[in-house]
């Protein structure tokens, strides 16, 4: 039978070594990599979720007199979630510390580039837009791609230059 005091001594002890796995003040998943890791596995699809359902909902009244909007619409879903997937593997990736993490993430943001850049492209071979709808287009891709723009540089910048990555990653 154990006394209280041999079980506050094992307390005591365990703790100890749970103390000696906490990170140093610069190190670990916390901070800016926290808010990457968040965005990445939470935040990116339930806003990719969003805008998916809106362009669907907002495209929808013109698939009878846009042609190929709804099947670019389908493949661009498709990309999409996709993406999202490897976005959120790479973000759990870097949670949990894996090991190439911080390659795994730097791959997603070049995917996330290609994507961005391939869904533009197809925008225009797959849909046959009326001339009236370019300039409103125009507008449409310019403020989905310059935030996309901004999220990648700084995204890559970071986990590129980050102290806290730097001492948290073996990459």
């Amino acid at each position: 039978m154990q006394t209280t005091t041999g079980n506050a001594h094992g307390m005591a002890d365990n703790l100890e070594s749970q103390d000696r796995t906490v990170s140093a003040p610069g190190e670990g998943v916390g901070g800016w990599l926290l808010l990457l890791c968040i965005t990445l596995t939470i935040l990116n699809p339930f806003v990719g979720a969003h805008n998916l359902l809106s362009h669907y909902q907002r495209a929808s009244a013109d698939f009878d007199y846009v042609q190929g909007l709804q099947n670019y619409l389908f493949v661009n879903t498709g990309l999409r979630l996709l993406l999202v997937i490897f976005g959120m593997h790479a973000g759990i990736g870097l949670w949990t510390e894996r090991p190439h993490a911080v390659r795994t993430a730097k791959r997603y943001l070049f995917c996330f580039l290609g994507a961005l850049a391939l869904g533009v492209a197809l925008l225009f071979v797959m849909v046959e837009w009326p001339d009236y709808a370019r300039e409103i287009l125009a507008r449409e891709i310019a403020k989905e791609v310059i935030p996309s723009l901004v999220f990648f540089t700084v995204c890559y910048l970071y986990l590129s230059k980050s102290k806290r990555v730097k001492a948290t990653y073996m990459d």
